[in-house]
């Protein structure tokens, strides 16, 4: 019987071991910027839209004053069609300039979510307001007050949380058009 327990205990112990040795998640995004001159800005949303459709990108902003000449672009790019993308751009035109970069966010992806555990247990434990200086109304208000703070960060850190599950798999580009402004009549 010993023996089992043993058994059973060193199973238990070898689970949370394993549990606790397992590595997070990474949470990595690509980034990609871009100065591009252009012919002709009024065929330019045709081009993006295309290479958009055959990349699966997604355009989160676009502009373009063809009057100027000058325009942006930031669009969101599944992480393995990025190649394939920024292709794509050097054939709409001429790149003058390239930036491309990674961030990590594991460390403050894993870090909001211990804070949003930890405040959601805050919140849970039954606790009282303290001090001889309070009246029971006051109390009432500081009790109100810090569930309230509370609940504010909670939402803070699932929306932190939300943000880098969204971005995860997902490249952010930007890209500054330019090209020859129209003269004036």
């Amino acid at each position: 019987m010993m023996v089992r327990c043993l058994k059973i205990g060193l199973v238990a112990a070898l689970l949370s071991f394993s549990a606790q040795a397992e590595p997070h998640l990474r949470m990595v995004q690509s980034h990609y910027s871009a100065q591009i001159q252009v012919q002709d800005m009024g065929t330019i949303s045709r081009s993006l839209d295309q290479l958009c459709r055959e990349c699966q990108a997604q355009i989160t902003n676009f502009n373009v004053d063809v009057n100027s000449a000058n325009g942006n672009l930031n669009v969101r790019v599944p992480e393995d069609k990025l190649g394939r993308f920024c292709e794509g751009l050097r054939k709409i035109g001429v790149v003058r300039s390239e930036n491309r970069s990674s961030s990590d966010n594991t460390s403050s992806y894993v870090e909001a979510q211990r804070n949003l555990e930890m405040a959601e247990k805050t919140l849970s434990a039954q606790w009282t307001v303290s001090g001889s200086a309070l009246s029971a109304k006051e109390k009432g208000l500081v009790d109100a007050e810090f569930k309230a703070y509370l609940r504010d960060r909670i939402n803070s850190y699932r929306s932190s949380i939300n943000t880098y599950q969204q971005n995860q798999g997902f490249a952010e580009v930007s890209v500054n058009l330019s090209g020859t402004p129209i003269p004036p009549e």
